[in-house]
């Protein structure tokens, strides 16, 4: 509020009284605007539908410009085939092939998590384990995980385990290096300020250093979870007879293209899910981040 003026008390009184006002109505626009939680879910909600109708109205008009519905299919076509797959209750259904490429995600995806935060605690616990890991990773991170499955059929056989592995392969470089990245970048004056009160080194591991890294590994784990679905389908060549990427493959093989669109935004929907649940867990596990000191 600004400084009121002595000299004149009636002309003091009336600069209160605008000021009042004036704050009432900033405070009221303020409560008519979205703010928190909620603002920030209904401005993403709705930025998102503007984003899927654009596309839409993009693809809808490409299509009637194309005119062949083996080239590019409409909206409408590809819905129309979504409805019979779903309607198809069969091993070719859409609903079954969903569930077989989402549990081959999770145990293959959910493996190399494990193991990439277990290797890369280990790597920053001590320097030997450093010193002959990491050479490792970083020599095979850069080799496509597909190029391991001729050996994966020969070593393992065409069931589920060499799926599995690739899908583990995919994951497991991109969490462990987070993971050593991200304890290295604890604050040094936490974990001396632990030891000063007597922590032992597990205890500082378990109370002071996984929980300051814990942002860092929670966001290589989602940047892992679209990596595995983004190679669900070179998995999935494997001998396999169901699941989105063996729907994808035949559908090519038959030139059935709206059913080629279907598998493509199942997995990207499932993708989308799978990101958004991950999302909900790391604002429980670290509901600091973010938020500056006030």
């Amino acid at each position: 509020m600004t400084d009121l003026p002595s000299a004149t008390p009636d002309a003091a009184l009336e600069q209160v009284d605008s000021e009042l006002v004036r704050g009432h109505r900033l405070s009221r626009k303020r409560r008519l605007l979205p703010t928190g939680r909620w603002g920030d879910f209904i401005a993403t909600t709705a930025s998102l539908i503007t984003a899927l109708a654009l596309v839409v109205a993009l693809w809808w008009i490409a299509a009637i410009a194309f005119n062949d519905p083996n080239v590019l299919p409409s909206p409408e076509e590809v819905a129309d085939r979504a409805d019979e797959l779903l309607t198809n209750g069969g091993d070719l259904g859409l609903v079954h092939n969903a569930q077989v490429s989402l549990i081959r995600i999770l145990i293959g995806w959910g493996g190399g998590v494990i193991a990439g935060v277990a290797v890369g605690i280990a790597m920053v616990s001590n320097r030997w384990i450093l010193g002959l890991l990491d050479p490792l990773i970083e020599l095979g991170r850069p080799i496509p995980p597909l190029a391991f499955a001729p050996l994966l059929v020969i070593w393992f056989g065409i069931g589920e385990l060499p799926k599995y592995m690739i899908l583990g392969f995919t994951t497991f470089p991109i969490v462990a290096i987070s993971t050593v990245a991200a304890v290295k970048g604890v604050d040094r004056n936490w974990i001396l300020a632990a030891q000063s009160l007597g922590a032992g080194r597990l205890y500082v591991l378990r109370r002071v250093t996984i929980p300051a890294a814990l942002p860092g590994i929670l966001v290589s784990i989602r940047l892992a979870n679209g990596l595995s679905w983004s190679s669900l389908v070179a998995a999935e060549i494997i001998a396999s007879t169901s699941g989105l990427g063996w729907m994808i493959l035949q559908a090519g093989r038959f030139l059935d293209t709206p059913t080629i669109f279907v598998g493509i935004i199942t997995i990207g929907l499932l993708a989308f899910i799978t990101d958004r649940v991950l999302r909900v867990a790391e604002a429980w596990l670290v509901p600091w981040r973010g938020k500056g000191a006030s």
